[in-house]
């Protein structure tokens, strides 16, 4: 995505491109790394998990971890609400291009 917006991904997430560029995705449901990863998502359908995969990328498309998160290069698995909400702030405040 190129411009500042939500997008929406199979009903199984989102993400959020801000106007520094950077973008987050937060995903959860079948075959994401979470606690729902092996439910059965029906399009329409409500489910929901107790934690979230989480990627985040910089202006060039590279996928960044923060210090302190780990994940398997590209993306962050098992990630409490309250800690996607905390990338959710960091990555909107990053100044654009790499960190």
């Amino acid at each position: 995505m190129d411009c500042p917006g939500f997008t929406c991904f199979r009903n199984q997430g989102f993400s959020i491109t801000f106007s520094n560029g950077w973008t987050i995705s937060v995903q959860f449901g079948a075959g994401h790394y979470c606690q729902a990863r092996n439910s059965d998502v029906l399009l329409g359908g409500r489910h929901s998990s107790s934690n979230a995969e989480v990627a985040i990328l910089n202006p060039s498309n590279d996928f960044i971890q923060p210090e302190g998160f780990y994940g398997d290069g590209c993306v962050m698995g098992w990630i409490s609400p309250e800690d996607v909400s905390r990338l959710i702030q960091w990555v909107s405040s990053q100044r654009g291009g790499v960190e």
